[in-house]
């Protein structure tokens, strides 16, 4: 009896399927993988946001401030003028005010998002994400600053427009699709556009 065989020319139709399926198929996984990390990490924010809110409420509706220890030098991610000219750690270290959220918060795997490496420039070991300097440190002058010092729920001008966290930036190279995501100081976490101007977010907590 006549064992079946594949010929060289099935064999090789075989394999022209196989590789034109994978060429079909590899990019689509991909893309569920990167949407995945992408819905994974707006998930982690919105949790880091809810439990800041949660630390403001116990805190008579304070935010953290200006908290330690963060990186020192902070001449990579944070290149903004100061307060104080000899303070010359990194203000957008979200380290310092994970410490402090944390117990209002769930996992700690939600202070690390999948987008990114756990360990950044600059940032400390409890979050690879940053924290908005100019709400946590307000050591940012600026002429149209109200005050320097603690910031209050009540201070901020647009809570929905005010981010808390956000991805590290990293100068750019921490952006995805041209943007972060971001959590804003009423609780909601979206993706947004990294541009400076005319995003529909912003750092500075007195702009409406």
């Amino acid at each position: 009896m006549r064992k079946s065989a594949f010929t060289l020319i099935e064999l090789l139709v075989v394999m022209a399927v196989v590789a034109i399926l994978s060429a079909i198929l590899l990019p689509v996984l991909a893309s569920a993988k990167s949407s995945a990390k992408q819905a994974a990490c707006l998930t982690h924010l919105r949790q880091i946001g809810m439990a800041t809110l949660l630390y403001t409420e116990a805190y008579d509706g304070v935010f953290p401030h200006d908290l330690g220890p963060r990186h020192v030098p902070g001449t990579f991610s944070d290149t903004l003028a100061r307060d104080d000219p000899s303070d010359r750690s990194n203000r957008f270290d979200g380290h310092p005010v994970a410490v402090a959220v944390a117990p209002f918060a769930g996992s700690r795997e939600i202070w690390f998002s999948p987008l990114q490496e756990r360990t950044v420039p600059e940032n400390g070991p409890s979050t690879n994400y940053q924290a908005n300097a100019f709400v946590f440190v307000n050591s940012i002058p600026s002429p149209d600053r109200p005050h320097a010092g603690p910031v209050s729920e009540s201070d901020i001008a647009s809570p929905p427009r005010t981010a808390l966290w956000q991805n590290h930036f990293m100068q750019g190279r921490g952006s995805f699709r041209g943007g972060l995501n971001r959590v804003a100081a009423d609780g909601h976490s979206r993706w947004m556009p990294a541009r400076r101007t005319g995003s529909p977010i912003q750092l500075r907590w007195w702009e409406l």
